[in-house]
């Protein structure tokens, strides 16, 4: 490692059927490799960027549909915002 051409990692093994399963590798890699683990790595946190805001759409979408259903059926008015 002296020479800079290769990295100390340390990652948690656990696949998404078991996350945080406590397992854990070491070991040395070189920068191309550590390069290729961190470019996976902005790969798969953008992938559930991704999924995690398309449901947050979804939820949003629901809750504000009942928002005006309940306006629409007079169980909610302005007067139940008042301070």
């Amino acid at each position: 490692m002296a020479d800079g051409r290769e990295k100390a990692m340390r990652s948690d093994t656990g696949m998404p059927s078991q996350p945080k399963c406590g397992t854990w590798r070491s070991g040395v890699v070189t920068n191309a490799e550590a390069k290729r683990f961190d470019t996976t790595l902005a790969r798969q946190s953008a992938e559930i960027a991704r999924s995690l805001a398309g449901i947050e759409r979804e939820q949003m979408s629901a809750e504000l549909d009942r928002f005006v259903a309940a306006l629409d059926h007079d169980l909610i008015d302005a007067a139940d915002f008042a301070r």
